[in-house]
This record gives structure tokens, sequence and C-alpha cells, in this order.
């Protein structure tokens, strides 16, 4: 899939890592890590500061997309030292990623056949650069040793966009097989990650808010949809569901990835969740009239 991946095989030899298993697809969740002090958790990066290298990938906080934090990819300089090869790469985002690990690209367990991903972000590519995130389902194939992409979904940018945008990328399938594995990557440009040109510096891609879109083939029985809201947003330890008059027998809770985390019942016009036991990310909310989704929206979760 990748045909140039900057070598840090002499900082590997260095230092060791543990993978990190979460997903917060809202950049809300930053941490240190052994080489940088500040990552997204859940993400991989070439950020190699506390080595002496960049942090290409850095926390938007000025002008975030959603929330209070998004993802700023910059191409950098400054890695030659460490590698011994090219000094310039694009910035690196990967889910579940382990650069130290050798599993850059990483990916976490997933079954499910989405329809499409919504991204939302900004863009400054120079000298002809591309911005691109990919997410590919793929399951492992024993007879070929090897993973078998079953379908995609990609953002391409090769012009500036100055301001939030959101973009809905489709899943192509490929195979009818069911996949085991979710990658999802984002680079500041595809030169040394997709193409063997060099990237230029300066490239900026910004990313926040990757919602997964499950296909319902329900039709919508909701006349006023705007009146049901979730507050507050974000929220800590309670989020309350207000329908209003819309009819409803159930509120289902998925993680960004869709799989389900809370199931309540509705017994008023106002539903109370329970939300202290969740981790802190991006969560869509479902509200169901007997087996019909009738409206979907998002919430987050902070502490």
């Amino acid at each position: 899939m990748i045909k140039k991946l900057l070598s840090l095989t002499a900082l590997a030899a260095m230092v060791s890592s543990a993978a990190v298993a979460q997903t917060n697809m809202n950049y809300e969740s930053w941490a240190p890590t052994t080489l940088s002090p500040s990552n997204p958790v859940g993400w991989e990066t070439f950020n190699t500061s506390n080595f002496g290298g960049p942090d290409g990938t850095t926390q938007e906080t000025s002008d975030p997309g959603e929330g209070s934090i998004s993802a700023k990819l910059e191409t950098k300089t400054g890695f030659a030292a460490l590698t011994g090869g090219s000094d310039t790469a694009a910035a690196l985002l990967t889910l579940n990623g382990d650069l130290l690990g050798d599993n850059i690209l990483g990916g976490v367990a997933f079954t499910g056949k989405p329809a499409s991903l919504d991204i939302l972000f900004k863009s400054a590519p120079l000298n002809g650069d591309t911005c691109i995130l990919l997410a590919q389902l793929q399951h492992w194939d024993a007879g070929a040793g090897d993973n078998v992409v079953d379908g995609q979904a990609v953002l391409m940018v090769n012009t500036a966009v100055p301001t939030w945008t959101s973009f809905n990328a489709v899943f192509n399938y490929y195979t009818s097989d069911t996949p085991d594995t979710l990658v999802i990557l984002a680079a500041s440009a595809m030169g040394g990650v997709f193409t063997d040109g060099l990237p230029t510096p300066g490239s900026t891609f910004w990313v926040d808010d990757l919602v997964i879109n499950f296909p319902t083939g329900v039709k919508s029985e909701v006349k006023n949809v705007e009146r049901i809201a979730a507050y507050p947003n974000p929220a800590s330890s309670t989020v309350r569901i207000a329908l209003n008059d819309t009819k409803a027998t159930s509120i289902r809770i998925t993680d960004i990835t869709g799989k389900v985390v809370k199931t309540e019942t509705v017994l008023s016009n106002v539903v109370n969740i329970n939300v202290e036991n969740l981790p802190v990310g991006l969560y869509v909310y479902q509200v169901i009239n007997n087996e019909s989704v009738v409206y979907t929206n998002k919430f987050n979760v902070i502490r």
C-alpha cells in the first residue's frame, strides 16, 4: 500500500514503545510518548522532538474544527540526523500505529461495512503537494500471506482550503469478503508516503471529527428533527437528549467506529444518559422508534 516511509530503524534500536489501542477520532486527547511530549492518544505520528527531530503533528487550538483541539499535520525538515536519509518528511497520522514496533500503519479490529466517512478538514498544500486522508478496510488472506483491501474511502486535496470544510468520503468496495481491520492514515503530502517525490516543507493539513457512517436503510419518521437536542455538549458526566414531541422508544449510543456502548429506554421527553464511564471522545446518538432510526447526531465527552 505505501511505497516509501521514513526510516527510523536507528532510533527504534534506542528506545521501545507500546501501541495504544484507543480511537480518539476527534483528537481531543493528547499525551506524551517516548518520542514526543505531545501525541494524539490512540494515533501514531512521526513526532520525534524528544530525540532532536521535529514534531510534524501538533495540536491546533487557536482555530479548531470542533471541540477545543484539532490535529495539524505539517511537512517538516530535520530528520536526517535521526535517520541518515532524507531530511524532509510529510507529517503522518495513523490509527493505532506503532512506529517503533515496525507497524506504522497500525489499524484496529473491525468487521463492519460502513457507507462513508465524515471528515472535517482544512488544507494548505505547497508546490503541487497533495494532502490525503485514507480509510481502508482489510482482511488477512492466509493463502496469499498478505492483507487484502476490501474497500476504502479517501479524501485528496491539492488546493488550499482555508476554512473548516466537511467532506463525506464514500467507501468503495472491491470484494464481498468481511474485513477484519480498519486502517486510517492522514498525511500532509503524498510525497515520500505514497509516491517517490519529496514533499515540500510547510505543506499543512488539518483534520478533525472523523465519523464512520453505517447505512440504515430506513426512512426518517421525524418531520421536525431540529427540535431534538443533546445537552450539555460537550458533556462530562450526564448528557440529556431532549425529544420534545418526537416519538421514540429508545436511544442508542455508539462510538465513532459504530460499536454500541449504551442503549437507553425512552420513558419521557428528556432522557438522561450517564457518560461518566465512557472514554473521552466523540459519540453518535441514534433516536429509535420501535426498530426505525429516526434521528442521528453527535456529542462529545470531555473531562
